[in-house]
């Protein structure tokens, strides 16, 4: 099977970053509301969402010298800095919904949520 290329190869490649980030988080936050240890699920997912943020705020045909993709064309070490808050804005939130939900319950949340 041919690997993608293009623009949809780069889309495809950056959505399979998100997903797997977005899984370890929802991971983390089950962990934490099972009040078990969360860093195993929490610290990778940190650190992809790190690398994908830090990405999108990077890359632009400037940066990288080719016609590729587009991003915000943000300097690599601004890029570094907001993708390092943007992340740990993410965990805390992360770890607060965990603790929430391991204070209230899961069937608390959701009666909540439908009522």
């Amino acid at each position: 099977m041919p690997s993608p290329s293009g623009i949809s190869g780069v889309i495809f490649a950056w959505g399979n970053q998100v997903l797997a980030a977005s899984t370890l988080l929802a991971g983390a936050v089950y962990l934490l509301m099972q009040k078990k240890n969360c860093l195993v699920a929490l610290l990778p997912g940190l650190f992809m969402t790190f690398i994908v943020i830090c990405y999108i705020l990077w890359v632009s045909p400037a940066n990288t010298g080719t016609n590729g993709p587009w991003g915000l064309g943000i300097d690599l070490k601004y890029a570094y800095l907001h993708a390092v808050e943007i992340s740990l804005f993410i965990g805390w939130l992360v770890v607060l919904r965990g603790k929430k939900l391991a204070q209230n319950g899961l069937d608390d949340e959701f009666r909540k949520e439908n009522e």
